[in-house]
């Protein structure tokens, strides 16, 4: 799930149907909760175990979209809380044609009283209490904002795709990169206001997309065996509805469907994890955990606007073992390579002892000596554990007035030896010095990169920061800062 916020084209047409034979599969993810006495409905995700499908939104738009694949998660917001994907109708149509048909996921954040969206005043009750809403730890209105986010994605959803969008899978999208300015309870209780907002207006089943670093990074490890507590410092501002730690999970990406399967069986909250996504050629693919040996990928086919005619990648086995990524979804910085044993060569001693014990003659004229031959086992030596791979500063980020309208934003890839390439990039702005906040994010994988703002006034003046983010999710520091008054 690739979230930025970039101009796209135009959207292209509906998609038509595919001619497959509609499977109806439904994985029953299943328990009783018991919320306040009131037992919850369980959680039901549809697509068999081991299916794969993909994901794709407003970044997609325009774009061939896979012609592979059995379902399509679709997002329904442009790269932020209370905004639209312009693509949301055709790319929604795409999935609908796929076997399992469609899911749908929107963004989410907590991004203060900052918000130019929504935000609570103090002492009102929207629906939980907000006491001081000028508070980074309010956690009744960091629920409110959470709440209407989710009410606002529904009714997106709602006017674009019609009633039937509460009847599919819904995901909220928990990265980074998204705006979050409150405490790790607050930001829980963002997520809470928008699960129950979800569940609220009809919809059956609500899931959770993150990684554990990023689950950590926001929320500071929320899961089963703290959300007691936190239930009970929201007691006077808020009840759920439903649990958020026992929403079903959807763990982001990692670079093969052999390495995502094995995400299959870990969780960043104690609930069950239903979903892996991966890369599949130059597509998120997702895999429906519980099939055990995941199926051997090929670059996927693409249709234009899932048109009938279609032109097929060449079929390949899957990405080399080199690439796989790390199976644990914590922070790349975090990582470190398994030790590996130096192998012995003959009877070679290391070089802090004396003689050499080796057949081979050293380059000096000394003798080997018989007492070197005391002891015929080199010791076992291990290699240092390879450079953590979270991404380095961005480079010459440079702002200009564009000559058009805006603001043009340019820089250059982080100098990276080895470690996890970069492929985006998290663009930072705010109103005043050290006042940044997350705008949206940028596919790039080039050496250099640009992107033109032109949301700002005429004559207003722009801060922006960019950050590096590579394929395993690892994020890394912020870039100094620049400005640009725009046109």
């Amino acid at each position: 799930m690739t979230v930025t916020l970039v101009p796209v084209p135009a959207p292209g047409p509906p998609a038509a149907p595919t001619r497959r034979r509609r499977v109806a599969v439904v994985v029953a993810l299943v328990t009783a909760l018991l919320v306040g006495g009131a037992t919850v409905a369980a959680w039901a995700l549809v697509g068999p175990p081991g299916a794969v499908g993909h994901d794709v939104s407003y970044p997609q738009c325009g774009q061939s979209l896979p012609t592979t694949g059995s379902f399509g998660v679709v997002g329904v917001n442009g790269g932020k809380v209370s905004t639209a994907n312009p693509c949301l109708a055709s790319q929604y149509g795409w999935a609908s044609g796929r076997a399992n048909g469609a899911s749908l996921y929107a963004n989410t954040g907590n991004p203060g009283a900052i918000s130019t969206f929504y935000w609570p005043a103090s002492g009102s009750r929207d629906p939980a209490l907000c006491t001081d809403r000028t508070s980074a730890a309010d956690a009744g209105c960091a629920y409110d904002y959470g709440y209407h986010g989710g009410q606002d994605s529904l009714r997106i959803a709602r006017n674009t795709l019609g009633s039937g969008a509460t009847a599919r899978t819904w995901w909220l999208d928990v990265e980074v990169a998204n705006s979050w300015n409150g405490s790790a309870s607050a930001n829980a209780a963002s997520l809470q206001g928008a699960l129950d907002a979800l569940v609220a207006g009809g919809v059956g089943t609500v899931g959770l997309y993150s990684t554990s670093y990023q689950w950590t990074q926001i929320t500071g490890g929320y899961s089963t065996a703290n959300a007691a507590a936190h239930r009970s410092a929201w007691a006077s501002a808020f009840t759920p509805k439903r649990p958020l730690e026992q929403a079903p999970l959807w763990i982001a990406g990692l670079s093969t469907v052999d390495a995502a399967s094995k995400n299959c069986g870990t969780s960043f909250t104690g609930g069950t994890t239903v979903l892996a996504q991966y890369t599949d050629g130059s597509f998120d693919g997702d895999l429906v955990c519980g099939g055990g040996t995941p199926p051997t990928t090929t670059p996927p086919a693409t249709t234009t606007g899932a048109a009938s005619s279609t032109t097929t990648a060449p079929v390949t086995t899957t990405a080399p073992t080199t690439t796989t990524a790390p199976t644990t979804t914590t922070a790349p910085t975090t990582t470190t390579g398994p030790p590996t044993t130096a192998p012995t060569t003959s009877s070679v001693r290391p070089t802090t002892t004396t003689p050499t014990t080796s057949s081979v003659r050293p380059t000096t004229t000394t003798p080997t000596t018989t007492s070197a031959r005391a002891t015929t086992t080199t010791p076992t030596t291990t290699t240092a554990a390879p450079p953590a791979t979270v991404p380095g500063v961005s480079t010459g980020v440079v702002a200009a007035t564009d000559p058009t309208r805006g603001i043009a934003l340019r820089w250059t890839a982080p100098v990276q030896t080895g470690g996890t390439p970069v492929s985006r990039y998290v663009i930072l702005r705010g109103t005043a010095p050290g006042k940044e906040v997350t705008l949206g994010i940028l596919t790039c994988r080039t050496p250099t990169c640009a992107w033109r703002d032109t949301s700002v006034a005429r004559g207003a003046r722009a801060y922006y920061q960019v950050v590096a983010v590579n394929d395993a999710n690892a994020v890394g520091p912020r870039s100094p800062e620049v400005s640009a008054v725009a046109r």
